[in-house]
């Protein structure tokens, strides 16, 4: 055996232990035992308590209805009510700068006045005169 064969031995892959089947389900052996095998669905009150929250946020209710279940489950989460502050303070926001305070003064109603142009006639009367 040749110096080149032995290095190219030593990278050759060596034999793969046999793959699992496809259809197994994964086990995490991290997870509880008792663990349920699908998540539950979530309250459909919080759901629709999160929806009227969101449509202050979002404008449109069929997007807060969308966005409802998410979040209710992201509210488990550590931290999530800092989320709702943030959002809360972003709207008061944009409250402020499109102008829902109190205006200073108070614009007039003009009514625009209307006049047409002078006929063709109306110019050379006009000239000869």
């Amino acid at each position: 055996m040749s110096m080149i064969d032995k290095i190219l031995a030593a990278f050759k892959p060596k034999q793969a232990a046999p793959a699992a089947p496809v259809d197994a389900p994964v086990v995490d052996a991290n997870a509880p035992a008792d663990a349920p095998a699908a998540k539950a669905a979530p309250d459909p009150q919080a759901v629709a308590d999160m929806a009227t929250k969101l449509e202050a946020y979002v404008y449109d209710p069929e997007v807060a209805a969308e966005l409802a279940p998410v979040m209710v489950e992201m509210s488990a989460v550590e931290g999530f009510d800092k989320v709702l502050e943030l959002l809360d303070a972003k709207e008061k926001q944009i409250e402020a700068i499109s102008g829902n305070t109190p205006q200073q003064s108070t614009p007039e109603v003009k009514t625009p006045v209307v006049t047409k142009p002078p006929s063709a006639s109306e110019i050379l009367k006009a000239r000869n005169q």
